[in-house]
């Protein structure tokens, strides 16, 4: 096969046609990532890499009414209630269990990539120099996940224009 004849991936293509920003994560998916900053950070560092070390095996885990799993495809959580289920004779609690569903939410690992797509490079840079253990040692992983937790934060509201109904013209009767 020659260099001509090669096939095109067409995710890439599929990658690069569409535009992923943090804007379009719901409140509850940025919930989720800003649980996780230094698997995210992982994740800005080396895109594709940490996404097959995510898929080789499945993983879950979580405590206190929140749960989370790394599937082959997404990464989904969601949170409950933490109700107190049963007490010592001295009133302190002895056993938990959740109640109702306070948020869920599941992020597929494209549009992770999509999302990772719109980074400014210093971002990116940045959360390689971090995570980075060769050929320099230079892994910070608290600066890593303050890294990703500003990129994560929410957006500023915008400020409201000042509103003008009518420009009268002050006359002197």
């Amino acid at each position: 096969m020659t260099p001509a004849e090669t096939p095109v991936r067409p995710a890439a293509g599929i990658l690069a046609a569409r535009n992923t920003t943090l804007e379009s994560f719901t409140p509850t998916e940025r919930i989720l990532l800003r649980r996780h900053p230094v698997d995210i950070g992982a994740f800005l560092c080396s895109g594709e890499y940490e996404i097959a070390r995510w898929k080789e095996g499945e993983r879950e885990g979580g405590g206190h009414g929140y749960r989370h799993r790394w599937t082959k495809t997404a990464i989904e959580g969601s949170r409950h209630e933490w109700l107190v289920d049963a007490r010592y004779k001295d009133g302190r609690p002895w056993r938990w269990r959740d109640g109702e569903l306070i948020w869920s939410a599941r992020i597929t690992y494209t549009r992770l990539l999509r999302w990772r797509a719109t980074l400014p490079f210093g971002v990116l840079h940045a959360a390689r120099v971090w995570y980075r253990m060769w050929p320099a040692e230079t892994r910070d992983l608290p600066r890593l996940a303050d890294l990703v937790l500003r990129v994560l934060a929410e957006p500023e509201p915008a400020e409201p224009a000042e509103l003008v109904l009518f420009d009268l013209e002050e006359t002197n009767a």
